[in-house]
């Protein structure tokens, strides 16, 4: 399994951005290839870089982090709306990215939808981070600057080019040493490295343990498929034909060689990320060939 996380530099005259110093204190869980990268606070860069991203390492999941100041905790984002505004709700600020530029009201992607959702298990990351003892909780927001663009972009992705990837965004609260010199630090809420890096940790566990539990479930699901159709094949293959059942079936597991997701459980397997003791002769290099091969002739 391969996992992009994402942070931010630092961006409005500030030195640090915790986002970025999450990222490096990341540690890949078992089975899980982490690459990381901390991207511009720049529309058109932000953008660049992560299609490069996804598109170089073709990622299962797209994890990516930002800064919230003010929340008072982890924030799981729902959805990425289709706009880029750098306005404040009441149109009295703007707050340009790092390169100067100001979009309002623009659309992140012309021809995309008005919103995606995220696709991976919001609640399960919420209640996981909970037992940490760190606030957290889904927000229903995720702005309008480039922490949703980013968000945005990868679900796009997701949507239109890479079909198997999830993306999600989490913002974080500011840290201690952000606010120390500011005369609102009363009423601002922090979090420590040491919370926001264990809370992103966690998040990171049920990602990989909800992929891990889909791909076994996947492979149990094509395993009996194959073992059905091989059935009909050694007792009544001229049946074949005339069954909508087993065509079906059949169908189902061409999609499953053809669309790349046998390929990838395949490469899962040869990580070592299957149980042991699980029937995998759906993953045998040759077996699934064959038994597709040898249907064709009664079809």
């Amino acid at each position: 399994m391969k996992i992009l996380v994402t942070g931010f530099e630092p961006f409005n005259g500030q030195t640090v951005n915790p986002s970025e110093q999450i990222v490096s204190c990341l540690i890949a869980p078992k089975g899980v290839k982490l690459i990381k990268e901390i991207l511009p606070v720049e529309f058109k860069k932000a953008t660049i870089r992560l299609k490069e991203l996804v598109r170089l390492y073709q990622p299962d999941v797209v994890l990516s982090i930002g800064q919230a100041g003010g929340r008072p905790e982890i924030s799981i984002e729902r959805v990425a709306i289709n706009v880029d505004c750098v306005k404040s709700s009441n149109g009295k600020n703007i707050l340009a990215d790092n390169a100067g530029e100001v979009p309002v009201d623009e659309p992140i992607e012309l021809e995309g939808a008005p919103a995606y959702f995220s696709n991976l298990s919001l609640w399960r990351m919420v209640e996981a981070i909970q037992e940490k003892g760190i606030p957290a909780g889904i927000s229903n927001t995720a702005g309008t600057y480039v922490c949703n663009h980013i968000m945005y972009i990868a679900l796009h992705m997701g949507a239109t080019e890479y079909s198997q990837m999830k993306a999600g965004f989490i913002h974080v609260p500011f840290l201690p040493e952000q606010i120390a010199d500011r005369e609102d630090k009363e009423r601002l809420s922090v979090m420590t490295l040491e919370d926001m890096v264990l809370a992103l940790q966690t998040a990171l566990e049920v990602i990989t343990c909800d992929d891990k539990k889909k791909l076994i479930a996947r492979v149990e699901q094509m395993e009996q498929l194959m073992e059905d159709v091989a059935t009909v094949l050694e007792n009544c293959p001229e049946s074949i034909k005339m069954d909508e059942v087993v065509k079906r079936k059949i169908a189902v597991l061409e999609d499953y060689q053809r669309s790349g997701q046998w390929l990838s459980d395949f490469e899962c397997d040869e990580r070592g990320e299957l149980p042991l003791e699980l029937k995998r002769g759906i993953l045998s290099e040759d077996l699934l060939y064959n038994l597709l091969c040898d249907t064709k002739e009664w079809l």
